[in-house]
């Protein structure tokens, strides 16, 4: 991983944070640049991991195939909020008498969807062009 793209996790936790703390969750801005920057990340992540398979596909799958894998992982997390909404809002109330929702209605799941499928295609459009150059390169 490169040290841009660890710095910038690191920042985006850490922002995260401050948006949970500060109860700011409800605003749809931050919601869909997390939500594109966690499918941008997610794409890396994935291309990262299996970067000697996807080099042996053509341009046109390559992409496709990063975006179809981070979508599979965007829906299996909204499937995880909807088991969390479903399962754990009233045991957290009825613990800390704190009400909690893990998940919004129908529109706000697809705007997620479309969220991190936007971003996916952002860095594996991205990396096709090849703009992103490794900054810890070896030295021989």
């Amino acid at each position: 991983m490169s040290k841009f793209a660890f710095w910038a996790l690191i920042a985006l936790f850490v922002s995260n944070l401050y948006v949970v703390l500060e109860n700011l969750s409800e605003v749809m801005a931050i919601s869909m640049a997390y939500h594109f920057l966690g499918g941008f990340f997610v794409a890396m992540l994935l291309a990262s991991f299996y970067n000697s398979e996807f080099s042996r596909l053509s341009q046109p799958r390559r992409v496709l195939t990063i975006v179809a894998l981070t979508v599979a992982v965007g829906v299996f997390w909204e499937m995880a909020e909807y088991v969390g909404n479903k399962k754990l809002s009233q045991p957290i109330y009825d613990v800390f008498r704190y009400r909690v929702y893990f998940m919004g209605d129908l529109d706000d799941t697809v705007q997620d969807l479309v969220m991190d499928t936007l971003g996916a295609a952002a860095f594996a459009l991205a990396s096709t062009l090849n703009l992103f150059k490794r900054s810890d390169t070896q030295k021989s």
